[in-house]
């Protein structure tokens, strides 16, 4: 291990997902192992407040869009006054943003890639990868896309999201936990926890939902998290005649209470990075379905930890609805697989590989001033 490491991270995130959770995950290990954090965030992010809550340097930066100068040249003044070994952006935009800075000795720069969309074909978007000395990807099809994007292997690293284990090692009382989100005992609860974005396929498992309540009456749909699908998908349950059998939460902070209350977690995405929550669900012991797309088949085994469906298909994902409700004995199974799956996926696990992709970075970066290359 490097000793003394100084990292600058840069993420231009307003909202408070998955992401952002990973990102203050990994300072945390980094801090942990001895190393020096700062992060470069917009003013007000949700991120910037938690890692100045915890003591770590936060730098507020505006960062208007991938092609705003005025926060290019601020962050470079905060790398010319740092003088930091790494500086890691976390997503597209603060990597757009981390592109416009031309200089001869910039440190080696990381770019973490976590959504399956395809990286854009104008310079400017392949730039902002290329430029890196390492792409980290959260899951195998994300590499395959920076691959076919013209990423050259050796600088792309898979480094798949880490949780928290322990924090669902202990879950609430089942009774305790559907009293706080108000719904009875007794009745079989499906839960999602996910942005109300179009790629997350909320209103496919709105339309699956009159089919779950063919066989399961009583069976209620949970959904947790918000974004700007939020109406569109109400106005859906109204159509659908399920409005009784649907509740929408909105953001919740408590993720552990919320999988303590359910029976079944269900992610219908039909675009997925990784999606961190699935594991969180796993290491709840929630028996899983979720779909084939991006990289959850990265951390689901279909038949072992979860059940695999077809996206964007709303009678597959009623069937395996109905199927795990009404069997024990798969339940359990999903249970228990899920539980051994989910110790793969640790945050100790994330932080120690993202260390060995800084230092591989710094080595390739010395060896190319010894040949007398410069990158800029």
């Amino acid at each position: 291990m490097i000793d003394g490491l100084s990292v600058l991270h840069v993420d231009a995130g307003v909202e408070w997902r998955g992401g952002q959770q990973q990102v203050l995950y990994l300072m945390e290990g980094l801090t942990q192992l001895g190393h020096d954090n700062q992060i470069a965030t917009p003013p007000s992010s949700p991120l910037g407040e938690k890692a100045a809550s915890e003591g770590l340097r936060v730098h507020s930066i505006n960062m208007r869009g991938e092609w705003d100068l005025s926060a290019a040249r601020s962050l470079l003044r905060l790398v010319d006054q740092e003088r930091p070994d790494i500086i890691h952006f976390h997503d597209a935009r603060s990597a757009g943003i981390g592109a416009l800075i031309r200089v001869q000795r910039i440190p080696p720069i990381i770019v973490s890639r976590r959504v399956d969309f395809p990286i854009g074909r104008n310079p400017f978007s392949r730039r902002k990868y290329r430029r890196a000395d390492a792409v980290v990807a959260v899951s195998n099809r994300i590499g395959d896309i920076c691959l076919q994007a013209g990423i050259l292997r050796e600088r792309i690293a898979i480094v798949h999201d880490g949780i928290d284990i322990e924090r669902f090692g202990t879950m609430m009382p089942k009774a305790r936990a559907r009293l706080a989100i108000g719904i009875s005992p007794g009745i079989p609860i499906i839960g999602v926890v996910a942005a109300l974005v179009n790629h997350k396929g909320h209103r496919y498992l709105l339309d699956a939902m009159p089919m779950v309540l063919e066989k399961k009456s009583d069976a209620h749909l949970v959904i947790a998290g918000d974004g700007p699908l939020r109406k569109s998908l109400e106005s859906q349950s109204r159509q659908l005649g399920i409005v009784k059998a649907v509740t929408f939460l909105g953001q919740i902070e408590k993720v552990p209470e919320f999988l303590a209350a359910i029976d079944l977690f269900v992610l219908p995405s039909h675009m997925e990075g990784l999606c961190q929550a699935l594991i969180e669900a796993l290491a709840a012991g929630i028996p899983c379905i979720a779909t084939r797309a991006g990289g959850i088949p990265d951390v689901i085994e279909d038949g072992r930890s979860g059940l695999l469906v077809p996206p964007r298909d709303p009678n597959a994902l009623a069937y395996a609805v109905n199927r795990v409700l009404d069997d024990e004995t798969l339940k359990h199974h999903l249970m228990d697989g899920g539980r051994l799956q989910a110790g793969n996926f640790t945050r100790e696990k994330m932080v120690r590989q993202t260390v060995t992709v800084y230092k591989q970075a710094l080595k390739q970066r010395a060896g190319q001033s010894q040949n007398g290359n410069t990158r800029n």
